[in-house]
């Protein structure tokens, strides 16, 4: 991977939105006036577990946040050659922007005038979606031939489609307000909104993912609403949306090739979160998308 510089936000096109489709967001943009640089850009990497990549790599930062060196704000560091300060804790939740987690500041404190590149990618863990599905799984080793999930949470088929459209607008809401917040505090910083990856099936569970099969689509459909609201709130700002959920189809945890963990974890990884090559694709898009301006 060649080396990359930042370029400075003067040198930043306005953005025009292209359109979102499923799950994602995609905008075309002015290229990039490349010959414009900095020497010492700076760097940071807002997001949950699913930035921080907890077992992946060796543990760095708070141990409570669960950061490893093999995290993608790492490898994008790397190969810009820039500064990091990289402000992603597990458990994190939008909230967690403006409020300490446990002794892990507001993730919005990390920002500054000089910051020039911010990753964001948050969502997940807000009103519980992440530990809904994670209880879907236990759930569903105890009643895998029903619908023990639905019926925990009142989620009926007929009632899915209005409550998934709701937390949609709620997530939304929270990222317009995140990234309004983002933009305030680092005003010459170049944003880019990050997608999750394709964590779990569409079609059919496995012994790592063990949910009631009549259950796999509700758990996929929380998944792709959370990047919908991602690619969302991006495009009401003018901001590059990175699709990791297509970026990674046919590697979530039931793939043959998976990229992200299941109960019992086959490589470093915590369970339920990304491999290595996950973070490593992550990078790759991020980088993708800064070329293309």
């Amino acid at each position: 991977m060649r080396p990359r510089s930042l370029p400075l936000l003067g040198a930043i096109a306005a953005l025009l939105l292209a359109g979102c489709g499923d799950g994602a967001g995609d905008v075309a943009t002015q290229p990039i006036e490349r010959d414009e640089r900095t020497a010492d850009a700076t760097y940071v990497a807002i997001g949950d577990s699913y930035t921080a990549a907890p077992s992946v790599g060796d543990d760095v930062g708070n141990p409570a946040c669960r950061q490893t060196t093999a995290n993608y704000p790492r490898a994008v560091a790397a190969a810009l050659e820039v500064t990091l300060t990289d402000a992603s804790c597990g458990g994190a939740t939008t909230r967690h922007l403006t409020e300490p987690q446990g002794g892990h500041p507001p993730q919005l404190e990390a920002l500054g005038a000089d910051t020039e590149l911010v990753t964001y990618s948050l969502g997940v863990n807000d009103h519980r979606l992440f530990g809904r599905l994670l209880a879907c799984i236990d759930l569903g080793v105890a009643d895998v031939d029903s619908d023990p999930c639905e019926r925990r949470f009142g989620l009926t088929t007929a009632a899915q489609t209005a409550h998934l459209a709701r937390e949609r607008a709620r997530l939304t809401a929270a990222a317009d307000a995140g990234l309004d917040a983002v933009a305030d505090r680092a005003p010459q910083a170049r944003i880019l909104v990050v997608g999750y990856p394709q964590i779990v099936p569409s079609d059919q569970a496995c012994a790592q993912f063990p949910v009631a099969a009549n259950e796999v689509a509700l758990t996929a459909r929380i998944n792709t609403t959370v990047n919908r609201a991602l690619a969302t709130a991006a495009a009401r700002h003018g901001l590059t949306y990175v699709d990791l959920q297509r970026a990674t189809r046919g590697h979530d945890i039931c793939a043959e090739d998976p990229w992200i963990a299941g109960g019992s974890p086959q490589a470093p990884a915590f369970p339920y979160h990304p491999y290595a090559p996950e973070q490593q694709v992550a990078a790759d898009q991020i980088l993708a998308a800064l070329d293309q301006g």
